[in-house]
Parts: structure tokens; sequence; C-alpha cells
């Protein structure tokens, strides 16, 4: 081989590895946007789902809430009504009778 014969196929080389390394890199980027836009569908997907189980686990909450409120109004009436009870009984019991 002549020494312009060798430049020729360094050249060649040289762009077709150059050629080669591009496609490479917009396979590459071109897979990964495809990976980000299905994992971004995923998790939209994922995050509609877990909104729903929120809003269910917080409308339990809310009824919880309502009943405990419920329950302890009972209580207080209870209470209340104890307090006379007792404060009847005192009186009764141990006031001075005059």
């Amino acid at each position: 081989m002549t020494e312009p014969q060798v430049w020729t196929l360094i050249g060649v080389f040289a762009a077709s590895m150059l050629g080669m390394m591009t496609f490479m890199a917009t396979s590459t980027r071109s897979m990964i946007d495809g990976l980000r836009k299905e994992m971004r569908a995923g998790f939209d997907k994922i995050e509609g789902v877990m909104d729903a189980r929120f809003e269910k686990v917080e409308a339990r909450a809310d009824s919880d809430r309502a009943e405990m409120r419920a329950g302890f109004a009972k209580i207080e009436t209870k209470i209340d009504h104890l307090d006379r009870d007792i404060s009847t009984l005192y009186r009764r019991d141990f006031e001075d009778p005059r």
C-alpha cells in the first residue's frame, strides 16, 4: 500500500467510527426518552391510584372523627348527669338541714 491509501483507510475508519458513535448516542438518547415517558405514565397511574386510596382513608378518618365526637358528647352528657346526681346526694346527706 502506498501512503495515500493508508491515510484514506484511516479517514474511512475514523468517519465510520464517528458515525457509529453518533448513531449509538442518538439511539441511546431515544431509548432514554422512551423509558422516561413510560416511567412518567406509570408514575401518573400510580399517583391516581394513591390519590383515590388517600381520599378513602381521609373519608374513613372523617367518619371516625365524627363518631368519636358523638361518643364524647354522650360521655360528657353522662358526666353532667352524674355530677348533678352526686350534688343532689351530697346536699341531701351532708348539708346542714336548717
